[in-house]
């Protein structure tokens, strides 16, 4: 058996960092005009997931998402890790909708009718920050929002880094991105459903291709993570269930490479 010196981090509440972030914090230099880049970063999370205009973008601490989250009725966490089936609709009507774990395929779902839409760019984003964006229809001063000043003095290079990976999203383009998605999410499926002691959540049709999902005995999982994989874990009737990202940060060699070991075992 194969064995591995380092760790692949395949959890999906602990994404690794997109591969353009290294290269954007060693040529960062502080530049002002903070109105202008908080604007542009509105503008591209608008663009890049079709985000109407009319929704005002927020920024809150990443340690307001759970209060935010139970202050809302029709909340919808996409792709969610601790949801067993969560069934991607194809538009969100008149509700709330955090995409953290969803990106690129949330890009497919229509928002032209939310009220309210969520990101924490740490997971799916791959973009380090401790920030959680809201475009939202009203004003969230209750969840004490960055103030402008705070971000001036102390989050400059973290926005810098968003504004700079949504644009190496642009570049690559959508379409390659769910392409891509489409594909990983194709071999870890087959995996799950071809392995003797793995047995997929849902049906296929309802299943999500940003966060899969299976059931196996804990002596596996545990196989798993011995290979040098990093994975969400949870016991779930007499054995496990287990987590899997599919992410822009992993490649498809490295998901290849994952299902090859693990059919292996």
């Amino acid at each position: 058996m194969w064995s591995m010196p380092f760790k692949i981090n395949l959890d999906p509440f602990s994404a690794d960092h997109y591969f353009t972030v290294r290269e954007h914090i060693l040529v960062y230099k502080s530049h002002g005009g903070l109105q202008i880049k908080l604007e542009s970063i509105a503008l591209k999370l608008r663009n890049l997931l079709g985000i109407p205009q009319r929704l005002g973008l927020n920024i809150l601490p990443i340690s307001a998402k759970e209060e935010l989250a139970n202050s809302l009725e029709n909340f919808y966490i996409l792709d969610s890790p601790n949801d067993v089936l969560r069934k991607n609709s194809g538009s969100i009507k008149n509700g709330s909708v955090d995409i953290s774990f969803s990106f690129p395929q949330c890009t497919s779902m229509d928002m032209a009718s939310a009220n309210l839409v969520a990101i924490d760019s740490n997971l799916s984003f791959g973009i380090p920050n401790n920030f959680y964006f809201v475009l939202s229809e009203r004003n969230l001063s209750e969840f004490n929002p960055y103030s402008a000043e705070k971000l001036e003095q102390a989050h400059q290079e973290e926005l810098y880094l968003i504004s700079n990976v949504l644009d190496d999203y642009k570049e690559k383009q959508l379409e390659v991105l769910l392409r891509e998605s489409n594909y990983k999410s194709a071999v870890i499926n087959q995996l799950f459903e071809s392995h003797r002691r793995l047995e997929p959540v849902g049906e296929k049709i309802d299943r999500s291709k940003s966060v899969l999902l299976a059931k196996c005995d804990r002596a596996f999982c545990q196989q798993i993570e011995r290979l040098g994989y990093v994975i969400h874990a949870r016991d779930w009737n007499e054995g496990s269930m287990i987590a899997i990202a599919n992410y822009p940060t992993h490649s498809k060699e490295m998901i290849e490479m994952f299902a090859d070991r693990v059919s292996e075992i």
